[in-house]
């Protein structure tokens, strides 16, 4: 279609649009409804942000400095933070900012600056602040005029600043839906691509996960109470074995004995095999079980290539894109040995970040990472290689809510030592049941 062919069509437009209206005059008011370029908003009579409001910045400028302290700007927290609706460029008092912020406003204000500028009369951090308050003033006066840059401002956002948790404070999620729809529409490849995560929230109706706030909260604290009480409770039966003849001290000396280490087992550094078998459970949810080594990636996500990428690309993140072409078209088994070619032998950032993430939101308040791993070390002599083995299959088996008590956590981690066990092909004893001697503690090989 021609130039000349596009103005006809929107001449057409603007005509058939100018004939409705009049008819409506003709009746009575006219009643504004959403069109091509009006969005109506209940309780605002002008063209808001429009140049047609440019009268008003002289008189909202005067409102604006009297709300304003200049000893109150810190430039430092406005610098590369603030993004104005004016500009959908982040904030700063370089005289280039300030010469492209004059030239959308025409500001007598900046024309002034610029104008009187020289290297020296923006050096130190006072100087700098008055020309902060300055610029912020002419950019807040003139923003009710100007259009809002929204499109740009994300593109800031998403693109150049990688934000990954966007919360909107406001009365309604008016700007994250928006970004929610850009998004889907411009960026869904690009964050498959780059494995990245977003996640769009709204005070107004996501409060309690922005706060992390957990609707558990008061079952932990109910836990938490009741452990202790349940702990005095075997208070009776132990002072009454203190109490009795000669053979009780014997008796009750066993759980002392019983409270040390497990014995170890022979440590093996985890395989990119069991990362690449962990990952891609986690990421179907199902249980490493569920997941036959003898299929590809391509076999087990179903047709759904979005999910096929999102795995591909958390893999290139795990092993810092050593993932082999087509591996999506690999059997697991392959694929793993593969990997294994030059593997260092310890979780790589995509895996630390889940593992770290689970304990975080799953594990009670006070139960670290750390203490997860202390738990499978000295209850069932995991050294460091299998410890990070049985975390893979903790990702695995993630809670469905935070565990309300350490006991809690720890009847967990028994249930991933044994599962890891039943994966790796070992025998681990109970926790607790390693003597002094170690006769009992650890595993056992098959």
């Amino acid at each position: 279609m021609s130039i000349e062919d596009v103005k006809k069509h929107l001449d057409e437009i603007i005509d058939g649009a100018l004939e409705k209206t009049k008819a409506k005059q003709a009746k009575g008011r006219v009643v504004l409804e959403r069109g091509f370029a009006t969005v109506p908003l209940p309780g605002i009579d002008v063209p808001f942000h429009s140049s047609f409001l440019l009268s008003g910045v002289s008189p909202f400028r005067t409102f604006l400095a009297k709300k304003f302290d200049p000893s109150d700007i810190d430039v430092g927290q406005l610098s590369a933070k603030y993004i104005p609706n004016l500009t959908a460029v982040p904030f700063s008092t370089d005289k280039s900012y300030i010469e492209d912020v004059y030239k959308l406003t025409s500001s007598p204000r900046l024309s002034e600056v610029l104008e009187n500028w020289s290297p020296e009369k923006y050096v130190t951090p006072a100087q700098q602040q008055h020309l902060g308050y300055i610029l912020l003033i002419e950019l807040l006066a003139y923003q009710f005029a100007s259009p809002v840059r929204w499109i740009e401002t994300q593109d800031q956002l998403f693109k150049n600043y990688q934000v990954e948790r966007l919360i909107e404070v406001g009365p309604s999620p008016t700007l994250s839906g928006m970004a929610v729809r850009t998004l889907n529409l411009k960026y869904q490849a690009y964050d498959n691509a780059l494995s990245n995560r977003r996640q769009n929230l709204s005070i107004s109706k996501d409060a309690k996960e922005i706060y992390y706030e957990f609707e558990n909260v008061e079952e932990e604290a109910s836990s938490a109470e009741a452990a202790p009480a349940a702990s005095a409770t075997p208070a009776a039966p132990v002072a009454a074995a203190a109490s009795a003849p000669a053979p009780a001290p014997v008796a009750a000396a066993a759980p002392a004995a019983a409270a040390g280490p497990a014995a170890a087992v022979s440590d093996v550094p985890v395989t990119a095999t069991e990362i690449l078998h962990a990952v891609i459970a986690q990421k179907l949810k199902k249980s490493i079980d569920e997941v036959p080594m003898s299929k590809a990636i391509k076999d087990l996500v179903g047709g759904k290539s979005t999910l096929q990428n999102e795995i591909l690309g958390d893999l290139q993140k795990e092993f810092n894109n050593g993932v082999p072409e087509k591996s999506e078209e690999t059997p697991l088994d392959e694929l793993g040995s593969a990997l294994n070619n030059g593997f260092s032998g310890t979780l790589g950032k995509h895996s630390s970040t889940l593992v770290a993430k689970m304990i975080g939101a799953k594990m009670p308040g006070g139960f670290t990472l750390n203490s997860a791993k202390t738990y499978l070390s000295n209850s069932y002599g995991l050294g460091s290689g299998r410890t990070e083995g049985a975390l893979l299959i903790a990702i695995t088996m993630e809670p469905s809510s935070r565990l309300g008590s350490e006991a809690e956590a720890k009847a967990w981690l028994d249930s991933v030592a044994q599962a890891y066990a039943k994966k790796a092909g070992i025998t681990l004893s109970a926790p607790g049941s390693g003597s002094a001697g170690g006769a009992a503690g650890g595993a056992s090989m098959p």
